[in-house]
């Protein structure tokens, strides 16, 4: 099995933590946590060992060691200065673990897991933490139920007598739908290459129309200092900000983030569509977003739609979705600019690739309700992250930096331009 490492960053302060886990800051690789590449198997009823190591070799004696799952904390089985915490141990696994430490002045330990249930399939982390710097390894354990068989072999034998020929009519009769799938295949490739044809350049149509639409509700975002973190600072015109190497000596007033590095937009959107872009092309780590008006701003709430937020975040040169499920978006080439785009009737939140105007991903639809704000959260302190402005246009509307922009230069002539009608709408 090959070790799988996942990438190390770096934080202040109190840890923040997602079900995916949005981290909070990124200062200078020491150490990665490698736990194993594959999933793990286990049945139930038996006890089970998730091993993981440093790389390279540390002493983890003196180090924070924790394996949790959706949560933080209570966490499966927490290790913190020199000692296993039973306080912040969730209840179910209380009693039934094992912390394996012989080997711990090399980094290498491991967590056993006695009397699997079904309860325990999913997946775990695996995390280490050192003044500000950490990291995490994530593994995957599958738990399978038993089949225990009867003692007594001549049920068995009439089982097989049943099941092997009802096996075999299945059999011809999958070959035998096979065999006209196959024959239709001939007929069928045009016409579903002509459906496919078809239905690519009606995607094409309606993101670009909701491209068209959405530019007629640029939003003109600024950022609100009461809410920032007091790492960040923000420039003097309010549309970008930079995060610090310490703490600036600001008022603790109720509206600021206390523990992760975010800020807010100053506007807040209680209907209408509304859009914004951001340059986030030379940061490590980011998210952005939208959040209701309400989230909890002290301490270390999940940033999920749960809880109040709908983001993407960049981390460890990967793209996520936070929400109740880790989603790691495919992306083939590094964002340089993002756009935001909210439709708070449709309950709808997405982010689209400046560079060629494609989709990026589509929040599940929510139910909003009470004032949302443009969101953004800054993990390294690289370069700022950058709002791009939006202007008055002749007519009176808002409309992004630059005009409003049909297609960008050097880009294929658009679909919508064929059909004047669908302009009109």
């Amino acid at each position: 099995m090959e070790p799988a490492a996942s990438p190390h960053v770096s934080l202040p302060g109190p840890l923040l933590f997602l079900p995916v886990l949005g981290l909070s800051a990124l200062v200078s690789a020491q150490f990665t946590v490698v736990g194993p590449a594959d999933a793990i198997l286990a049945m139930v009823g038996e006890n089970t060992t998730l091993h993981c190591h440093l790389s390279p070799e540390k002493n983890a004696q003196d180090m924070e060691v924790r394996w949790f799952r959706s949560q933080f904390s209570p966490a499966v089985l927490v290790y913190k200065g020199g000692r296993e915490r039973a306080e912040e141990q969730m209840e179910q696994y209380r009693g039934r673990t094992t912390f394996v430490s012989e080997d711990i002045s090399k980094g290498r330990l491991g967590l056993i897991i006695h009397n699997v249930t079904a309860r325990d399939n999913g997946l775990y982390r695996c995390y280490f933490q050192q003044g500000r710097s950490y990291d995490e390894a994530v593994m995957h354990l599958i738990v399978a139920e038993p089949f225990i068989p009867s003692t007594s072999p001549f049920p068995w034998a009439v089982a097989l007598a049943v099941i092997l020929p009802a096996l075999l009519l299945l059999l011809l009769a999958s070959i035998c739908l096979i065999t006209k799938l196959l024959r239709r295949k001939g007929t069928l490739s045009e016409e579903k290459d002509f459906g496919n044809k078809e239905k690519k350049i009606a995607q094409q149509l309606q993101e670009e129309l909701t491209w068209r639409r959405g530019l007629l509700h640029a939003a003109d975002v600024v950022l609100d200092p009461d809410t920032a973190h007091p790492e960040l600072f923000l420039s003097e015109d309010r549309r970008s900000v930079r995060r610090g190497p310490c703490r600036q000596s600001v008022p603790d007033n109720p509206e600021r983030f206390d523990c992760r590095p975010c800020v807010l937009g100053a506007e807040s959107f209680s209907s209408g569509r509304h859009y914004w872009e951001v340059e986030v092309k030379n940061v490590m780590v980011w998210a952005v977003g939208v959040c209701r008006d309400s989230v909890q701003r002290k301490g270390e709430a999940l940033l999920v739609p749960q809880n109040g937020f709908w983001t993407l975040e960049m981390f460890g040169n990967q793209y996520r979705v936070l929400s109740s499920a880790e989603k790691i978006l495919p992306l083939n080439e590094r964002l340089r600019r993002v756009a935001v785009f909210l439709d708070y009737e449709s309950g709808d939140v997405s982010f689209y690739n400046m560079r060629d105007r494609s989709h990026i991903y589509t929040c599940p639809r929510s139910l909003f309700s009470g004032p949302l704000r443009p969101f953004f959260r800054l993990g390294s302190d690289d370069s700022p992250l950058f709002i791009c402005p939006a202007f008055k246009g002749a007519q009176g509307v808002t409309v992004p930096e630059g005009g409003l922009v049909l297609h960008r230069a050097g880009s294929p002539r658009s679909h919508l331009d064929q059909f004047p009608g669908l302009r009109a709408q």
